[in-house]
């Protein structure tokens, strides 16, 4: 509907070249691509309200991704929305888009499946995240390298699942809490983290390979 605007607009353009309204309709035609390429932006995200008490009785409202809904490769999840912090990705919120990158902004957790099948993801910005839910990254068959940072202290069952070009899994700290099953049946993955943590003996119990790892900073 937009294109055949736009179309529709520059046939006028050639046809009024000689006619004073020329510029009029040059600045139309920039302005409505102006405007589409902003809405577009605008609704590529689906947020919901979440309202959270505090032990006080106070209430934050903290906003969660319900649904991406773009076509870039490349996504960056804003920090805020309304003036309030995105902290949750919600189940299914990008599952089987195409995105190729994302840096999950100020998000603390990542909710069930929220990047399944997410096929042409290769890489993952996972900035202060605190939990990866079940199956969050399942089936993300072209991602070969993730550093979990410090700041993650739950990963659950199957979070990796079906990741089978995943070999080099890096962990800034040792996360308390790690299920089992967590990433895939693959030979030649590698864990690498700080030694004589709660991270080896996974890596160990799990049958995968683990290499000291400090981040330097």
């Amino acid at each position: 509907m937009v294109i055949l605007m736009w179309t529709q607009l520059l046939s006028k353009c050639i046809l009024y070249t000689k006619k004073k309204y020329f510029f009029f309709f040059v600045t139309l035609l920039v302005f409505s691509f102006v405007c589409f390429t902003g809405c577009k932006s605008r609704q590529a995200f689906e947020f919901y309200e979440f309202p959270f008490v505090t032990s006080n009785g106070d209430t934050i409202t903290y906003y969660c991704v319900y649904r991406y809904n773009g076509e870039d490769e490349t996504v960056v999840i804003p920090d805020t929305y309304n003036d309030c912090e995105v902290r949750y990705i919600l189940q299914e919120a990008f599952s089987g888009s195409m995105i190729n990158e994302i840096d999950i902004g100020l998000v603390k957790q990542i909710y069930p499946n929220a990047f399944e099948k997410c096929t042409f993801l290769e890489r993952v910005q996972l900035n202060e995240v605190e939990q990866i839910y079940r199956c969050a990254f399942l089936g993300c068959r072209r991602l070969e390298t993730i550093i979990i940072p410090s700041s993650v202290w739950e990963i659950e069952s199957g979070a990796f699942d079906g990741c089978d070009s995943l070999t080099s899994v890096y962990f800034e700290g040792n996360p308390r809490s790690l299920e089992d099953g967590i990433f895939p049946d693959n030979p030649n993955l590698i864990i690498f983290g700080p030694s004589g943590g709660t991270l080896e003996e996974y890596a160990n119990s799990e049958g995968i390979a683990f290499k000291t790892w400090e981040k330097v900073l």
